[in-house]
């Protein structure tokens, strides 16, 4: 990554939240979706077309998982993470079962 450059970071967040959704980390994939959320508003970029579908898609896996209220709590912790907190989050042991 170029230093300072945080346009390919959301869309970055946002694959990692697939990742975590897939193994079963639904509060952090709520968390990673949300701070993606929130960096794309901060900088002014939206997600693109062809990325919606599956944005979609991801968001409501993890409301269903979680339930409203988990949901809520964990999208609430991720719009307020800082993006490096956020990759940080993204990047412990995503694969791992915990």
């Amino acid at each position: 990554m170029i230093r300072g450059n945080t346009l390919g970071i959301a869309p970055c967040l946002e694959g990692l939240a697939g990742v975590a959704l897939a193994r079963g980390h639904h509060d952090r994939a709520g968390r990673l979706l949300a701070a993606a959320d929130a960096l794309r508003e901060a900088i002014g970029t939206p997600r693109w077309p062809v990325d919606q579908a599956g944005y979609a898609r991801d968001l409501a896996a993890v409301r269903t998982a979680l339930g409203e209220d988990s949901f809520t709590a964990a999208w609430t912790a991720g719009r307020a993470m800082a993006w490096q907190d956020a990759a940080a989050l993204a990047l412990v042991d995503p694969l791992s079962n915990s």
